[in-house]
This record gives structure tokens, C-alpha cells and sequence, in this order.
């Protein structure tokens, strides 16, 4: 189970109850609602990895703006996405699946990574192409590498026009 999760810029211990999770993801009553919905779903089995594909224990998750639209029905996934929330992640490669990796695509089994999915990212496993990973650098911790993804990289290459250019 992931130990903390990123919040925005801080870093959130998740409960010492959330323990027994193992591939249970979190999961939403009734598909959508506020974070009191939210709940561990044990009828989940534990994700393969296809080819092209890598499964990864994840250690820590990051928690974004688009991730409270998500959980509460206003900003849906592509169809082919999991329905588990959660876009970002960092963890340990578990499994890979067949299909040539070049170069930078080439993970191997206990390395650790960190990435972007379309969901998934709330649980224990999750599976991702390997296009969608990076390789987790040993000078940065799980939480931050957990929010690189969209906390930080999403505004940082979508920045704001200068403060003259807005109209309200």
C-alpha cells in the first residue's frame, strides 16, 4: 500500500488502517461523489501487465485537481480507462509484459519507476504502457516523484499569460 500520496505541493501519510490494502483499489459509491464516498473495494482482482505494458507496485500516488473533478463526475476518463482513479504514481516494476522496449522504453523487473496513467493510479498495482513511464531518480523520494506527473509537469508546460494579458 502506498505510504503517502501528494496533495498539491504537500505530502499527505495515508492511514495506518489502509494497511490490509493489498490489490484493493479505492473505489466510489455509486461511480461519482465528495470524498466521503470513497471507500477500499475488495472485488478487484490484481492487474496483468500485456504486451507493452508494465505492472507496478505502487509506493506513493498523487492527488490533483483533476482527480477531485474525476471522483465527483465532472471530468470523465477516456472509455478504455480504468474506472479507478488516480493519474499518477510511483513504484517498483512488478511485472512486464512481452513486447520489445527500446532503449527508454526497456524496464525490467524491481526497477523503480514513476508515471502517468488514465487511471488506476489509487491502488496498490497498476498497470501502464511502457511508454508512460520514466525511471525514478535515486536523489528524489517516492512522494515526489508520485506528483511530478500532473501536480507539477501539467502547469509548468501550460503557464499562465502574463498577469495584463487577463480579463476578469
Amino acid at each position: 500500500m502506498p505510504k503517502h500520496f501528494i496533495a498539491g505541493p504537500s505530502i499527505v501519510p495515508i492511514p495506518s488502517h489502509s494497511k490490509k490494502l493489498t490489490k484493493n483499489p479505492t473505489d466510489i459509491k455509486n461511480g461519482a461523489g465528495p470524498a466521503t464516498a470513497l471507500f477500499i473495494n475488495p472485488n478487484v482482482r490484481k492487474p496483468s501487465a500485456k504486451p507493452d505494458e508494465v505492472l507496478v507496485h505502487v509506493k506513493a500516488f498523487g492527488l490533483n485537481r483533476a482527480d477531485t473533478l474525476q471522483r465527483q463526475g465532472y471530468y470523465p476518463g477516456p472509455p478504455h480507462a480504468s474506472k479507478i482513479l488516480g493519474l499518477e504514481f510511483a513504484g517498483i516494476v512488478e511485472e512486464v509484459g512481452d513486447g520489445e522496449g527500446d532503449g527508454k522504453h526497456k524496464f525490467w523487473k524491481g526497477e523503480e519507476v514513476f508515471g502517468l496513467v488514465y487511471g488506476g493510479g489509487y491502488a496498490e498495482y497498476v498497470v501502464v504502457s511502457k511508454k508512460m513511464l520514466l525511471r525514478k531518480p535515486k536523489e528524489l523520494g517516492w512522494e515526489v516523484c508520485a506528483g511530478i506527473c500532473e501536480v507539477c509537469i501539467s502547469p509548468w508546460s501550460n503557464p499562465l499569460p502574463p498577469l495584463s494579458q487577463i480579463h476578469i
